[in-house]
């Protein structure tokens, strides 16, 4: 079991709890419930990994001060955004050595907002497919 908190002073929200678990049920199978990545994963060998799951990517940003000028939207010069992204997919991690990792992932986002609290705009965006390859090296 893990527990947090995600703090910043900048965005709508200051103080968010979080909190995980991680569970191996067998040798293959585990239930990884962490923030911002819950999955199931399946281990078919030693190298290779199978799962479903879904992601949770956010943050605050602030943007140019000729940012929302250009595109009829004054208000948004120099706001603070708040970014809030889900996925829900499935993928692959295959381990090519002990230090290098390939992954392959595809799926849904069914939800994306960008929200100026301050000018009280949002901007939410339709589902749309995503796909990703990452190479992961430790050092």
């Amino acid at each position: 079991m893990v527990l947090g908190l995600r703090i910043d002073a900048r965005t709508q929200y200051p103080v968010l709890p979080a909190a995980g678990a991680r569970w191996k049920l067998s040798d293959e199978w585990t239930l990884d419930f962490m923030l911002p990545k819950p999955r199931v994963e399946y281990n078919v060998n030693d190298n290779l990994q199978l799962y479903l799951g879904g992601e949770i990517q956010a943050g605050t940003f602030a943007v140019g001060q000729n940012f929302g000028s250009p595109r009829g939207q004054p208000r948004l010069d120099n706001a603070i955004v708040d970014y809030l992204e889900f996925h829900v997919g499935s993928g692959c991690s295959w381990k090519i050595t002990p230090a290098i990792t390939i992954e392959a992932e595809a799926g849904l986002m069914p939800f994306r907002s960008f929200d100026f609290f301050a000018p009280d705009i949002v901007f939410r965006s339709h589902d749309a497919p995503y796909g990703q390859i990452a190479c992961h090296a430790r050092f």
